[in-house]
């Protein structure tokens, strides 16, 4: 509702008289412009926690009409991108393929509505995901998970298992979010299972030698 307000759709009626706390329909005409620039500043002062649920929602939507709609050359766009985000060493640069991937899945999904919000969006957060990223101790283990998320992400839309890339973008965003964009700072990304299998090898006590 918040977003169709921004964009003038509907109109949510505040205070006294007989329209008081109704949502009706908008007759009036809007400029593109303008319900763009109404949308982003709303978007700005939306709680990030409600940003995150209407992305997973955007993103599963868009993502199940790419398993259904995309062809080979889309899917190699994706791949493409990925490319770019193992060359793409600074936070900056990592950010912007990072954007560039998640709209292309948009894209793909053939529905411009989907395209526009996912923008929009994107931009919403882009300068709080910048500064996560500057603030971790170190940005090459976050950056080498995020392109292995991505990588699986572009493996299961190909494979056109819808289900399993629903999962795979809502547990990738939420897992971001959760890790990188918590209240009491950055944390690390969780190991790979090779990681964690050497660190119990490594805890596993040893066993005493036999007395002799």
């Amino acid at each position: 509702m918040r977003v169709l307000e921004a964009f003038g759709v509907i109109i949510a009626r505040r205070g006294s008289g007989s329209e008081s706390g109704s949502t009706l329909i908008s007759g009036e005409e809007t400029n593109g412009l303008g319900g763009l620039l109404r949308l982003y500043a709303a978007l700005l002062r939306i709680p990030l926690s409600d940003l995150i649920e209407v992305r997973v929602a955007l993103e599963a939507t868009a993502i199940r009409a790419t398993v259904a709609k995309a062809s080979d050359a889309g899917f190699d766009k994706l791949d493409a991108i990925i490319d770019r985000m193992r060359d793409a060493t600074t936070p900056e640069r990592f950010l912007e393929a990072d954007t560039a991937f998640h709209l292309m899945v948009a894209e793909l999904s053939g529905n411009p509505a989907l395209s526009l919000l996912m923008g929009e969006l994107r931009e919403a957060v882009a300068r709080e995901m910048l500064r996560a990223f500057q603030r971790l101790d170190d940005f090459e283990p976050e950056r080498q998970w995020l392109i292995g998320e991505h990588a699986r992400v572009a493996e299961v839309i190909r494979s056109r298992d819808e289900e399993a890339a629903v999962q795979a973008i809502s547990d990738h965003i939420r897992g971001f979010y959760g890790r990188v964009l918590q209240e009491d700072g950055p944390s690390s990304p969780p190991e790979s299972p090779r990681e964690r299998g050497a660190a119990q090898r490594r805890s596993r006590p040893r066993s005493s030698s036999s007395s002799r």
